[in-house]
C-alpha cells in the first residue's frame, strides 16, 4: 500500500509529465461487458465533465477511499487545478479505450478499469487516462493522467 501512495503522489506532483500508470497491460486484462463499459465510461464522464466546467472542488466525491486515504484533499485540488490550467479547454474528446483488470501492482485484489481518451485541449493534444476502482458496486477515480501526443512526420 505505501508504494501505492507514493505512485499516486508522485504522479500528482508531476503533472503535465508523462505518467505510466500502475495498471499495465497483462493477459488478465479483458474488455468487459458493454454494461461495464457504459457505467465505467459514466464515471469517467461525470468526473472529466466536472473538470471541463472547472468544477474541480466537486471531484473528491467521485475518489475512490483506497486514494482518499493516501492524499489529502487539497493535494488532489491544487494537482487537478495546475494540470487543467496547463492545457486549457478541451476542444474534443473521444474514447479509445476501456480495460478491465482484477489486480493492480501494490493495491489489493479488486475490480478496478482504465478508460482512455484522445484529447484535444485548447494548449495541446493528448491521451487522458482515468483509473477507476469498484467501491462497492460505484465505480470511483484512482488516478487521472494527461500524456502529451507527438506525431512524427517521416521523409520519405
Amino acid at each position: 500500500m505505501k508504494k501505492l501512495i507514493i505512485f499516486f503522489i508522485s504522479a500528482f506532483l508531476l503533472a503535465g509529465c508523462v505518467v505510466k500508470a500502475q495498471i499495465k497491460e497483462s493477459p488478465e486484462m479483458r474488455r468487459g461487458t458493454v454494461e461495464e463499459q457504459k457505467l465505467v465510461a459514466k464515471a469517467s464522464g461525470t468526473f472529466l465533465e466536472k473538470l471541463d466546467k472547472g468544477k474541480i472542488d466537486e471531484t473528491w466525491e467521485t475518489v475512490s477511499p483506497l486514494l482518499q486515504q493516501s492524499l489529502n484533499q487539497k493535494n488532489w485540488f491544487t494537482t487537478l487545478h495546475q494540470m487543467r490550467d496547463a492545457v486549457g479547454m478541451v476542444k474534443h474528446r473521444k474514447i479509445v479505450a476501456i480495460a478491465f483488470m482484477n489486480t493492480v501492482d501494490d493495491a489489493p485484489v479488486g475490480e478496478y478499469a482504465m478508460l482512455g481518451t484522445e484529447t484535444h485541449f485548447q494548449n495541446l493534444s493528448a491521451n487522458e487516462r482515468v483509473a477507476l476502482h469498484n467501491d462497492q458496486g460505484t465505480w470511483k477515480i484512482m488516478g487521472y493522467f494527461i500524456e502529451k501526443t507527438y506525431k512524427l512526420k517521416l521523409k520519405p
